[in-house]
C-alpha cells in the first residue's frame, strides 16, 4: 500500500485529478452490481490503491456517497463521454485501459501489474 496514501474524504473531492499519484482510479459505467465487486475483490483493490468509481446516469458515486457536480464533470471529460465499460485510470491521471464490462477482474489486476509503477511498488514492498 502506498504510504502516501492520501485520506480520502469523498464528500470534498471535486476533481477526479485529485486523486492523482495516490490511487488508480477504475471508473466502472454501465455497471449494476459495483458493491458486489468492491466486496469480492476487495483485498486486490485495496493492494493495487484501487477506487472504484461508479458512474451511473451522468451522476459518480465513491463508497455510495454521491459525488457533486464539478466530480462528476471532471470524470466525463476524462472519459470524453464514453459509456457502459469500465476504464482504468493510472496514478498519472491519464485513461490506461478500456474493457467491456463482461471483463474478468483478473485481466485488470494483470494489466495493472505490469505497469511500471507498480512493478516499482512490488519490487518496494520485497525490500
Amino acid at each position: 500500500m502506498n504510504e502516501n496514501k492520501k485520506l480520502l474524504i469523498v464528500n470534498n473531492i471535486e476533481s477526479i485529478d485529485e486523486l492523482k499519484w495516490y490511487y488508480r482510479p477504475i471508473v466502472i459505467s454501465g455497471h449494476k452490481n459495483v458493491n458486489n465487486l468492491i466486496f469480492q475483490y476487495s483485498i486486490d483493490l485495496q493492494d493495487r490503491d484501487i477506487i472504484l468509481i461508479n458512474f451511473d446516469k451522468g451522476k459518480c458515486f465513491i463508497e455510495n456517497q454521491t459525488m457533486n457536480e464539478k466530480f462528476n464533470q471532471s470524470v466525463k471529460t476524462l472519459l470524453n463521454n464514453h459509456l457502459n465499460g469500465i476504464y482504468l485510470i493510472g496514478r498519472d491521471g491519464e485513461l490506461k485501459q478500456s474493457y467491456t464490462l463482461d471483463v474478468n477482474f483478473s485481466k485488470i489486476f494483470s494489466d495493472i501489474d505490469k505497469m511500471y509503477m507498480r512493478k516499482q511498488e512490488i519490487k518496494n514492498k520485497i525490500h
